[in-house]
């Protein structure tokens, strides 16, 4: 018997009023999956994001967790059964240090939060749990720094830290490179790229670069629908893509 996706949406839609956002989109995620989503600006993507993560209810369709249907959970509850997700513009506390953003996030998914503010001392696993992936990150060396003091790209990077303190099945991250230098971008792949093999990541990202470097399948939204799938030779080959994404072939990053 064939094992579950990881995430599995089916016949997802969303309206504002009049205006459909999201018309009966499809989309599955396999264990260990290396997906981006991509789309002209007003595609729908943002919103798909938040109907996966259960930001936002679904007018219909549904969205399987593993085969078990999350399709009515609230965004915490998905998040305590394997979804975790970044957003266009982070939202950690900046004058806290790197290391308590990180442990606040260790402590909520050890239950521990309420008492976190008593010595780290008392806690010595999330200390640890934290330790680990401030090394795997490559933010050691700036755990005492406040976050808001770090150039851009390390903030993402403690974002997407703080997104797998939670221990998910399944990342979504919305525009990880948005307003990271070029020079950093390569960091965060690095990161995504030697992330637990197991972890279906879903990207959202303009940089086609990016795309291209990173995943291993790719979806075209277009008006709230899928309008191409595929590994990223194929897309790249895709005409339509180019005329209603790109606006020129020459846009799209050859991939041999």
């Amino acid at each position: 018997m064939k094992t579950p996706a990881a995430l599995d949406a089916r016949g997802l839609r969303k309206s504002f009023g009049s205006l459909v956002v999201t018309d009966g989109v499809d989309l599955a995620l396999e264990e260990g999956a290396r997906h981006a989503l991509i789309g002209p600006n007003g595609a729908g993507k943002t919103t798909l994001v938040n109907l996966l993560a259960g930001s936002l209810a679904p007018d219909g369709g549904t969205v399987r967790l593993g085969g078990r249907d999350v399709t009515r959970f609230d965004a915490a509850r998905r998040a305590r059964e394997g979804v975790a997700r970044t957003f266009q513009i982070n939202q950690l506390f900046d004058r806290l240090a790197v290391f308590d953003n990180v442990a606040l996030a260790v402590a909520e998914r050890n239950a521990a939060a309420r008492s976190l503010w008593r010595a780290l001392s008392s806690h010595p696993r999330i200390v640890s749990r934290v330790n680990e992936l401030l090394d795997a990150f490559g933010l050691a060396d700036v755990a005492g720094e406040p976050l808001g003091h770090l150039p851009y790209g390390r903030q993402r990077l403690v974002e997407i830290a703080i997104a797998i303190a939670g221990e998910p099945r399944v990342l979504l991250l919305d525009e990880p490179a948005a307003g990271v230098p070029s020079g950093e971008t390569q960091r965060i792949l690095d990161v995504v790229g030697g992330l637990d093999p197991r972890i279906a990541v879903l990207i959202i990202e303009h940089d086609m670069d990016v795309v291209f470097r990173f995943a291993r399948e790719i979806t075209v939204l277009v008006d709230g629908r899928v309008y191409a799938r595929g590994t990223p030779a194929q897309i790249a080959a895709h005409e339509g893509v180019a005329e209603v994404y790109l606006g020129a072939r020459s846009a799209v990053p050859s991939h041999g």
